[in-house]
């Protein structure tokens, strides 16, 4: 075997081992990411929406006492 053919031999083993490992690492780098996304889903479920209505709640009763504060000024 020639020089020249051993370098084209290399070259194309690494492609056909390049496109046989690039799925598997696709394959494992979409879980990855699939799992973080699912993860970060729950934790805006679970966390931060109870506190974005706490504070939903909290001016909704701080803008009632006011307003109580105001009709009673009035009267």
């Amino acid at each position: 075997m020639t020089e020249r053919q051993q370098y084209y031999l290399g070259i194309i083993l690494s492609y056909a081992v390049g496109l046989l490992i690039t799925p598997i690492f696709f394959a494992v780098i979409g879980v990855c990411r699939l799992f973080i996304t699912v993860c970060g889903i729950a934790y805006d479920a679970f966390m931060f929406t109870p506190r974005v209505v706490n504070s939903f709640i909290y001016r909704h009763y701080e803008k009632e006492l006011e307003s109580d504060r105001d009709s009673t000024h009035l009267n």
